[in-house]
């Protein structure tokens, strides 16, 4: 009896067996590695995002005090919408018109956004103020709370100092790696004044 046919065929078997195993792992290691680099460009997108949006807070301070945008040789961003103060010191259903048109679409942060940081660590950022929202002390709002608080409960309950937020901001700021506008990250942020 000749098994030379079958112990041929055994090997060549366990070969392929090996050769598939070894592009599966092939196939992972350089899968594993892309998304390392993807995750560490979102990362760095979202770090620039938060920086862009610490300085967007200076930005709404600087109006709050000074009802003007600030100088953009003071700053690494720029206030391109000259409508962006009103849209600050102003809810949105205020009726004025820097809410109208597109002002509150959040789909439109780079077509027509309030502030912009070109080349932003590698980065181009773009800003737009979607919502302005009267907080708990703005004006018809509850007022004076430091004159004691507000109290809990019915039998002497504890004294709740309630934060002053006169105003809610919505933000949607969009970071996109400078040449490559479709490797971008959208983050959407609440900031109460």
């Amino acid at each position: 009896m000749n098994n030379k046919g079958v112990v041929l065929l055994i090997t060549l078997m366990v070969v392929a067996l090996v050769m598939i195993l070894g592009g599966i792992a092939a196939y992972i290691s350089t899968r594993s590695t892309r998304l390392s680099g993807a995750l560490k460009q979102y990362n760095a997108g979202l770090q620039v995002a938060n920086a862009a949006y610490e300085e967007t807070k200076y930005i709404v301070d600087y109006i709050k005090v000074n009802g003007i945008s600030p100088s953009s040789s003071l700053l690494d961003c720029a206030v391109v919408n000259a409508s962006f103060p009103a849209k600050v010191l102003n809810p949105t259903d205020s009726g004025i018109a820097a809410w109208s048109g597109d002002a509150q679409n959040p789909d439109t942060v780079t077509v027509s956004p309030d502030i912009v940081c070109n080349n932003f660590a590698g980065f181009n950022v773009y800003v737009k103020l979607v919502n302005t929202s009267p907080g708990n002390t703005a004006v018809g709002r509850i007022r004076n709370l430091n004159a004691g608080g507000v109290t809990t409960g019915t039998n002497g309950g504890s004294i709740v100092t309630l934060p002053r937020v006169p105003y809610m901001y919505n933000f949607v700021v969009e970071a996109s790696r400078v040449g490559i506008p479709n490797d971008n990250v959208t983050v959407t942020l609440l900031f109460g004044y």
